[in-house]
């Protein structure tokens, strides 16, 4: 590897939250100085991460899909046994997906 190791910058609007009784960890992170988007990744207790497998063009837009998929899908969508990749509006994908 040569030059600089890549620095993350991970967003003001990262941090654990409390959702229908339970401790979500939420990150929204992207390469410092670069502008990839944002990606979100969240993690219920005792599950592993669902991250979704897009950027996103603001903090704000992670922000939004978060709670659109809270708000549709439930905490259901985020309590999973391996981790999982997930599209833009859609649920998790079948476990036969996730990372080994």
């Amino acid at each position: 590897m040569t030059g600089r190791a890549k620095q993350i910058e991970v967003s003001r609007l990262s941090g654990r939250i409390w959702r229908d009784g339970h401790k979500l960890d939420l990150q929204i992170y992207r390469l410092s100085g670069r502008d990839l988007g944002w990606v979100l990744e969240v993690k219920a207790e005792g599950s592993k991460p669902v991250i979704w497998d897009h950027a996103f063009a603001s903090e704000g837009a992670a922000i939004s899909e978060f709670n659109r998929a809270m708000k549709e899908e439930g905490l259901s969508a985020f309590m999973v046994d391996r981790p999982r990749f997930r599209g833009f509006g859609a649920p998790p994908r079948g476990s036969s997906e996730g990372l080994s």
